[in-house]
C-alpha cells in the first residue's frame, strides 16, 4: 500500500519495479521492415503505459506446436518491459495491460 515510509518522517510514496515478459509469434515470411513496424508499436505502447523496453531478442523461426493458419512455423519475438508504479497502481496498471491486450485485435493470419 502506497503511503509514508515507516520511520522516514516524509511522506514518500514507494516505489515498486515490475518486469513483465512478452513473448509473440508472426508469420514466418513476414519481412524485417514489418517486425521493426510492430516493435516500434509495442515500445511506443509501452512507454505511454509510463514502461520501458529493456530488452529484444528475436528467437529466429520456430516450430509451431501445431498449426495455426495453415503456418507451421513462426517466427518468435521475445522482450522484457519493466515498468515503475506505486504499489496500488501496480494492480490497476496490470488489469489495464490485461483490458489492453483484450481490446487489440490484430491482422490475422489467413
Amino acid at each position: 500500500m502506497p503511503g509514508p515510509v515507516p520511520g522516514s518522517g516524509r511522506n514518500e510514496v514507494i516505489m515498486e519495479e515490475r518486469l513483465y515478459d512478452l513473448v509473440f509469434i508472426v508469420r514466418p515470411a513476414t519481412p524485417e521492415e514489418e517486425i521493426k513496424k510492430i516493435l516500434t508499436v509495442i515500445e511506443h505502447t509501452c512507454a505511454e503505459k509510463g514502461g520501458k523496453i529493456e530488452k529484444t531478442e528475436n528467437w529466429g523461426t520456430r516450430k509451431l506446436a501445431y498449426r495455426v493458419a495453415k503456418h507451421r512455423e513462426g517466427i518468435y519475438i521475445h522482450q522484457e518491459i519493466s515498468y515503475h508504479a506505486r504499489r496500488a497502481d501496480c494492480r490497476a496498471g496490470a488489469a489495464a495491460a490485461r483490458a489492453d491486450k483484450r481490446d487489440q485485435v490484430s491482422e490475422p493470419c489467413g
